[in-house]
């Protein structure tokens, strides 16, 4: 994600590498949910952990279109009651748009 929107300059080199890795991860996902409801079998922290991760698959350069079980998944997640309210708690204690800004001054992005 760095290399796609936060590097001050386009690395050809570093953008393939991170973006097949990315495409690699999303299929061991994808094979992964095809065989059970969540990662580990039953809802536990390594869906948590990854959630957050697949969240923010647009700002990858992914398409879930190709990964529908993992389409199906975040979908799944994103609509469990203790998630909604935690990423409802987050924007209240640190707006997207304040992130936003500040992943911009770390970068020295305008």
């Amino acid at each position: 994600m760095f290399f796609l929107n936060f590097a001050s300059e386009h690395v050809p080199i570093a953008v393939a590498r991170f973006s097949k890795e990315t495409e690699r991860l999303y299929g061991v996902l994808e094979q992964q949910l095809s065989e059970r409801p969540y990662v580990a079998g039953e809802y536990s922290i390594a869906d948590m952990a990854i959630y957050p991760w697949v969240l923010q698959h647009d700002k990858q350069g992914m398409m879930l279109d190709g990964y529908p079980n993992v389409a199906a998944w975040l979908e799944k997640i994103s609509m469990r009651p203790a998630v909604v309210r935690a990423y409802a708690k987050g924007e209240q204690i640190r707006p997207s748009v304040q992130a936003d800004q500040d992943r911009k001054k770390l970068y020295g992005l305008p």
